[in-house]
């Protein structure tokens, strides 16, 4: 069983009722698609600029920022962590 299959198979058994939580990018298979995804989605960046950009670097930048794991043919991001500052 890959990396993310196995995540996947977690998250099916421990929380089904979360899985509307998760965002998958549907056809973003690799950290190329994903720099196009980001590209395309979250930049003004003209398309016919994408030939000259680093699409893995930048889809490791997004999943950085996005933390998630490729399953199949996707990408599923997890959903966001509720971060909790308290002051003392």
């Amino acid at each position: 069983m890959q990396k993310g299959e196995a995540e996947a198979a977690e998250i099916f058994r421990e929380s089904p009722e979360h899985l509307r939580d998760y965002t998958i990018l549907k056809g973003v298979n690799s950290y190329a698609a994903l720099g196009r995804y980001y590209l395309a989605n979250e930049t003004t960046v003209p398309e016919e600029l994408y030939e000259y950009m680093d699409l893995d670097a930048l889809g490791c930048r997004y999943e950085d920022e996005h933390p998630g794991v490729f399953i199949g043919s996707d990408y599923v991001q997890y959903p966001p962590q509720k971060q909790e500052m308290k002051m003392k």
